[in-house]
């Protein structure tokens, strides 16, 4: 019995070719095995690598800094824009269709516009604050502080501009004579 137990034990020269088939590296020499120990027992960073890391944040952070800040200045002026534009468009096209005069009022002390949104019972003017896109946007109109779109869509008195500025940038909005809203 002794025999076929042996005999049925694989011998090592067919260990090793089976290895070979199975591409399985067969060294397992003390060297490699301490120098995996090395590397499962290292955890964490030195402080030089966090402190390299830290700074290259903050020179990324001084240089993105700038235009950041120029970025949430023109985006303010923008929207504020795009909304006072949007509202001029609406208070011409509310006065051809319901056939009525239709006022937007200028307020250069609070920096904001009131739009008049109907004739029903229950309707206000709204105010616009152009405060709520950013607190330091100024509003500047030539001719007078109200304009004002007849029933045919046309406005009273001349072609009048209003200018949005903060902190050097600004967007001016022109409304003809013949009530056509453009930025310039």
């Amino acid at each position: 019995m002794v025999t076929q137990i042996t005999d049925s034990i694989p011998k090592e020269s067919t260990i090793f070719a089976m290895m070979d088939k199975m591409r399985i590296n067969a060294d397992t020499s003390a060297k490699d095995l301490k120098g995996a120990s090395v590397l499962l027992d290292s955890h964490g960073f030195s402080l030089i690598e966090l402190l390299t890391v830290i700074t290259i944040i903050g020179i990324m952070a001084a240089i993105a800094m700038p235009a950041y800040n120029t970025w949430m200045v023109h985006n303010s002026v923008n929207s504020a824009s795009a909304a006072l534009f949007a509202k001029l468009k609406q208070a011409r096209n509310m006065a051809v269709a319901q056939s009525r005069s239709v006022s937007v009022t200028f307020d250069t002390v609070t920096d904001s516009f009131v739009y008049d949104v109907g004739v029903c019972g229950a309707c206000k003017n709204e105010t616009v604050l152009l405060s709520q896109f950013s607190p330091k946007i100024q509003l500047t109109k030539n001719h007078g502080n109200t304009l004002t779109f007849k029933s045919n869509g046309v406005i009273n008195g001349t072609t009048t501009t209003i200018t949005l500025t903060n902190s050097g940038y600004s967007r001016a909005i022109t409304v003809n004579i013949l009530g056509r809203s453009y930025e310039n």
